[in-house]
């Protein structure tokens, strides 16, 4: 018997043993995290629809591209839309989000893993989708910044309309507030202006917006039908689309 076992507490682990248990541990948990954690944290962008003049300007690059019906978006990239143009652009992961350019309007895509565009110019129609709940969809402008969870909008560089749910907005004065359903604010630079009702007819050409959702498929140029990768196509019931508008409960909520 070695003598210096008679002086180790019952249950102890030799040292040398602990150090390779724990990198054992370390390597384990590193793996798992590259492997069970990126299927999580995966999006899907794409541009759904096109109508018109629209490009496309890559990250890091000076000149636009015409874009394509199916084309991958890229974290970063901008969307430009001509005159009496206009382009559908969706996001697909833990949340999903469908954003209309009008015609004459730029967005830029967040860089970022929190899913967002920055409205450079013109206006949009937002709807969002979180199922799970616990995160916001952002729409950012030099004036402010949006945080919605399930709902939808119409935003200007000017206004942010909430047509469906509730909003949270930060504008460039570090000042917040909730904007509820069926109210506008006009943003001015530093503080919130007037706060309206949204129009009639605005309201019911969002609601045409989100329901021709419906038969928008969720697909990419990369993933054709029957591949193992593609998203599920859609279908005439609106509880079995990719991308669902079955209606949510409208709570008001702030981010953290």
């Amino acid at each position: 018997m070695n003598p210096s076992s008679l002086f180790r507490k019952p249950g102890a682990i030799a040292f040398p043993n602990f150090l390779l248990i724990s990198f054992l541990v370390f390597l384990f948990l590193s793996f798992a995290g590259e492997v069970l954690g990126a299927p999580q944290t995966a999006e899907l962008m794409k541009i759904v629809s096109i109508e018109g003049d629209v490009k496309i300007k890559a990250p890091g690059v000076v000149e636009s591209r015409p874009a394509v019906k199916g084309g991958k978006v890229e974290k970063g990239a901008e969307l430009i839309t001509g005159r009496d143009s206009s382009c559908l652009f969706g996001l697909k992961g833990k949340m999903q989000a469908y954003t209309r350019l009008f015609s004459d309007s730029r967005i830029s895509v967040s860089p970022s893993d929190n899913p967002s565009v920055k409205l450079l110019s013109g206006k949009i129609f937002v709807y969002c989708k979180n199922p799970e709940g616990g995160s916001f969809f952002q729409v950012r402008t030099p004036n402010s910044v949006l945080s919605i969870s399930n709902g939808g909008l119409c935003q200007t560089m000017s206004d942010v309309l909430i047509i469906q749910g509730t909003a949270h907005v930060i504008n460039s004065g570090s000042q917040a507030r909730d904007i509820f359903e069926g109210k506008g604010v006009h943003l001015d630079v530093g503080r919130f202006g007037r706060e309206f009702n949204v129009p009639d007819d605005l309201v019911a050409d969002w609601y045409e917006f989100k329901l021709s959702l419906k038969d928008k498929e969720f697909q990419t140029a990369e993933n054709p039908k029957g591949s193992a990768n593609a998203l599920p196509e859609s279908k005439t019931d609106a509880t079995s689309t990719a991308f669902s508008t079955e209606e949510e409960p409208s709570t008001p909520s702030t981010p953290p």
